[in-house]
């Protein structure tokens, strides 16, 4: 399910954010440029929205920001990592390494809510994050996260 948001055109693997919102509007820029969302700013703005519930800084180093947004074109996931960590405001107070953003249509809650808990359940193994660490091109990001999906259906 997961592998029909993704592509290898929306993973960055040396993210240049040093913050959070440098990171949303590092991945939110992948998305506008792979004409995954309609309006930039506006969606940016739902991103702030949602997480002005809370933090998606999950903590283990990970982060999941998500909007559902009027402004996506296509419901996708895009993927940054970051080698020196990001300040996040996470649960557990430590820098984030790994993110996932979903950008889904604001009439789409049950992909959406089933896209985050693919990512929540599998960002929770720590060999899972290690692979994504240790990914050395996007291709290895996608083959990484078709295994964990195989691995869902066994």
């Amino acid at each position: 399910m997961i592998e029909t948001l993704i592509d290898v055109n929306l993973i960055d693997l040396s993210l240049n954010a040093r913050t959070k919102d440098g990171v949303f509007h590092e991945l939110a820029l992948l998305l506008h440029r792979h004409d995954r969302i309609i309006d930039y700013y506006h969606f940016i703005e739902d991103v702030y929205e949602r997480e002005n519930l809370g933090t998606t800084g999950f903590g283990f180093g990970i982060a999941i920001p998500h909007a559902k947004s009027p402004y996506v074109k296509t419901p996708s996931v895009c993927f940054g990592k970051s080698e020196s960590g990001i300040s996040y405001d996470s649960i557990d107070g430590k820098p984030v390494y790994l993110v996932f953003m979903i950008a889904m249509p604001d009439t789409d809650s049950k992909q959406h809510l089933t896209t985050l808990a693919w990512l929540s359940r599998n960002l929770m193994h720590e060999s899972f994050r290690n692979k994504l660490m240790n990914a050395k091109s996007p291709e290895d990001i996608i083959q990484i996260i078709h295994q964990a999906n195989e691995g869902e259906k066994d």
